[in-house]
């Protein structure tokens, strides 16, 4: 891995260096030495490759990265919540994308047009739960159903449609 396809595999998943200091388990100043071109040892650089590989990051050709999107499940901290009053799917989501702030903001807006148009509203609510941490986990794990062409599907494994 090079110092430009680190920055290019950080870039693709959303990756702060800290976020990326902390998978691989070295400092702040590691990765920002790395990305500036200085020489590091080899199983740092190993430990660096490791962490991206695990959060999606395919290495191409020496010069270039690819990341294959995954699947995310989002759930609810407490669907008693009074911010949840009105989610169509409180149990959870299921969402393909390539990083924990996309699958968030997928998330919202599949379920703000699917509540709009329920309701027959032309103006959707403001904010969403599932766009806060503080009221929703969200972690990659492996979805027991089919996307298909669907980016978003409730906890049973059927499409969020509006």
């Amino acid at each position: 891995m090079t110092p430009a396809q680190c920055r290019m595999a950080r870039a693709a998943l959303d990756f702060q260096i800290r976020d990326l200091a902390q998978a691989a388990k070295v400092s702040t100043n590691t990765v920002l030495r790395f990305e500036r071109g200085e020489p590091l040892r080899e199983r740092t650089v190993d430990a660096l490759q490791l962490a991206l590989e695990r959060a999606g990051a395919e290495f191409v050709n020496g010069t270039s990265v690819r990341v294959q999107p995954r699947a995310f499940f989002l759930a609810p901290i407490d669907a008693n919540d009074p911010a949840w009053e009105a989610s169509i799917a409180r149990s959870g989501l299921w969402v393909l994308a390539v990083s924990e702030r996309e699958a968030r903001q997928r998330a919202v807006l599949a379920t703000v047009i699917a509540i709009t148009a329920r309701r027959n509203d032309p103006t959707p609510a403001l904010g969403s739960p599932w766009n806060h941490p503080a009221l929703s986990t969200c972690e990659a794990r492996k979805c027991p159903f089919p996307f298909g062409s669907n980016l978003v599907l409730d906890e049973r494994g059927e499409p969020v449609d509006p």
